[in-house]
């Protein structure tokens, strides 16, 4: 784990996905008080509460959730007991509502402009579900920085299960046309702007290899049938072992990835279509 500024008032906190189980948080430093962006693990908010005091010596006023999946969220509880205000989308206040202590929670239908002192974030809840059903952007205009979550990382890190990759890649391509330079996204380091449009490139070339896939080697016995690990893989490798140019992008985006992301994408849009 490594924190560094990328801003006068903006610290990128990056962290490791396989090593320690945490995603990348952002520090936020207002006259008064400091903002998180995604507390992570309950490890993670443990250390960025001390982190806090080392690096600021402001008391934290505010927490912004992109998601709440676990590597994202499942530290926000170390907080609740303190006077905190948590933003994230209204669709998520629910899960924390019934302990949110001495904290009060906000939940976000659209968009919000929350004033830290010295530096704005600009909220803005995605109106389809993209890759999750709560994502929030957290955007500072005057920095030209933005807090994807999982809405942007390297595309190794991609993660399909709760997604719905047609909404997620039209969500990318109006979020792309914003005036940004540089994402600071839930995994991997920090990129510019136009990786939004690139990620909806891929996320388009992935459907449409899924749907080679399964319009190809899905026999009609398995059409209504849930697929297992070894036939998704197989379906996955005898494509991206092929010379389709979508085999050729997947392979160069995702690297030894690629297998795994197609692989989910397949199940994705299968186990969709059987219901």
């Amino acid at each position: 784990m490594e924190t560094y500024q990328v801003a006068p008032r903006v610290y990128f906190r990056k962290a490791d996905l396989k090593a320690r189980g945490q995603c990348n948080s952002v520090f936020v430093e207002g006259n008064t008080f400091i903002g998180i962006v995604d507390p992570s693990t309950r490890e993670a908010a443990i250390e960025m509460s001390a982190e806090v005091k080392q690096l600021f010596e402001k008391p934290l006023g505010y927490v912004f959730l992109t998601h709440g999946h676990r590597d994202h969220a499942e530290g926000l509880p170390v907080f609740l007991d303190k006077q905190v205000t948590v933003f994230c989308s209204a669709k998520l206040v629910r899960e924390y509502a019934a302990v949110s202590g001495h904290a009060t929670i906000v939940g976000v239908e659209s968009k919000a402009c929350v004033d830290l002192g010295g530096i704005c974030a600009d909220l803005s809840v995605l109106g389809s579900t993209a890759h999750s059903p709560w994502d929030m952007l957290i955007g500072f205009k005057e920095e030209r920085i933005l807090c994807t979550g999982d809405f942007v990382v390297e595309y190794p890190a991609l993660f399909f299960h709760y997604a719905y990759p047609e909404q997620w890649e039209s969500c990318l391509r109006e979020v792309s046309q914003q005036s940004y330079e540089t994402i600071l996204p839930g995994h991997g380091g920090a990129m510019p702007f136009s990786v939004a449009g690139d990620t909806a490139d891929y996320l388009h070339t992935l459907v449409f290899a899924a749907r080679s896939c399964l319009d190809c080697d899905l026999p009609e016995a398995k059409v209504a049938v849930d697929l297992s690990y070894e036939e998704l893989s197989d379906m996955a490798g005898a494509f991206l072992a092929g010379s389709a140019p979508e085999a050729e992008v997947i392979r160069g985006k995702a690297g030894e990835d690629a297998v795994r992301e197609l692989r989910m994408m397949i199940r994705l849009l299968h186990f969709r279509g059987m219901f």
